[in-house]
């Protein structure tokens, strides 16, 4: 039975396992929910593939030839915790791996071979889910600091800078001579420069906030 449950965004999955045929079969799963899969037989070079592919999820093998499930998870657990980059574990019924000892060691989840087809996607896209809501929110904080400096910015600079501008016109009215008025003239056009940077500033912060706030509801939207 077909999953009719997607999300509406486009993840990067990475699949450890030795067996050809289960790459294959988990490849052709994820990429047929619109995600983008990438798939390797060794846990050796994980960390290294980790890092050119930047996947969002990795489907793990706890019985890979040449590196141990718990020496695996150890390894990307060294760089990037679980909340940054989840682990499903991939296990036999008949496994002699702990799967509760490899939770422990840093896995997010697991799927028990042979796997429901319908569970393990909607496993696999509740972590996408999980992640990339944690990611957003990491970027509406940055958002949050910027905005802050900005106004910070603008009621400290900006405010001043306005009234520098309102004595300067004044002076200006007022009889001088040409190369004093140049003076003004040129002070004017810079002080408005400035300002001018400063609203625009502020105008692309509430863009971005905008922008944010619209993602955040289109991403985790289902269909």
């Amino acid at each position: 039975m077909e999953c009719r449950c997607r999300l509406d965004f486009q993840g990067r999955i990475l699949i450890v396992d030795d067996q050809e045929f289960q790459r294959a079969l988990l490849s052709e799963l994820v990429e047929s929910k619109g995600h983008i899969a990438k798939s390797i037989s060794s846990g050796i070079e994980i960390l290294a593939v980790v890092n050119d592919f930047a996947p969002d999820v990795i489907l793990l093998d706890i019985e890979l030839p040449d590196l141990s499930g718990d020496k695996v998870i150890q390894v990307i657990r060294s760089k990037y915790n679980s909340s940054e980059l989840p682990v499903i574990i991939i296990s036999g019924k008949h496994s002699s791996v702990s799967i509760v000892q490899l939770l422990t060691y840093g896995a997010n989840d697991y799927i028990t071979k042979p796997f429901e087809y319908e569970v393990a996607i909607a496993r696999i896209e509740l972590h996408l889910k999980v992640t990339f809501q944690q990611r957003e929110l990491i970027a509406l904080k940055e958002q949050s600091v910027i905005r802050n400096m900005v106004t910070t910015y603008n009621h400290e600079i900006n405010n001043p800078l306005t009234i520098a501008i309102a004595g300067l016109h004044q002076l200006k009215k007022k009889p001088q001579d040409e190369r004093r008025l140049e003076s003004i003239g040129v002070a004017l056009n810079r002080i408005t420069e400035i300002t001018a940077k400063i609203r625009d500033l502020l105008s692309k912060d509430n863009i971005e906030s905008e922008r944010y706030a619209g993602g955040t509801s289109r991403l985790y939207k289902l269909k």
